[in-house]
């Protein structure tokens, strides 16, 4: 018999964004380049239960056509961490695509969002 592992807790966030529309070089005419771009500020707690807040440091670009966060960068504190403060910076080199680099105590971590 195999321990249940659902977590029941989820991410819990506050965001306070502005976004803004941004109209590609085709526009009116075609909306697919298109971009939403994000500024601003959240708070929350992970599934673990740690405390956070970021802020948006380099605009976050969010084109139409892309379903993702394609650029910018956003600052991370976490108040109970060895490491307190990192930065999360969507990579502009990955193009339309989902890769995140994360950066702690000038250490590299990434990962690609499913």
């Amino acid at each position: 018999m195999l321990p249940d592992t659902t977590k029941t807790t989820g991410v819990k966030l506050k965001t306070n964004f502005i976004l803004v529309w941004a109209e590609g070089s085709s526009t009116p005419a075609i909306h697919e380049d298109d971009l939403y771009l994000v500024s601003g500020t959240s708070s929350g707690f992970s599934s673990g239960g740690l405390e956070f807040s970021s802020e948006i440091k380099d605009s976050l670009y969010n084109y139409v056509d892309c379903f993702w966060i394609s650029r910018g960068v956003h600052l991370i504190t976490i108040p109970s961490a060895e490491f307190r403060t990192g930065d999360i910076d969507y990579i502009s080199e990955d193009g339309c695509f989902n890769q995140i680099h994360f950066y702690f105590n000038e250490n590299l971590f990434y990962d690609a969002i499913k």
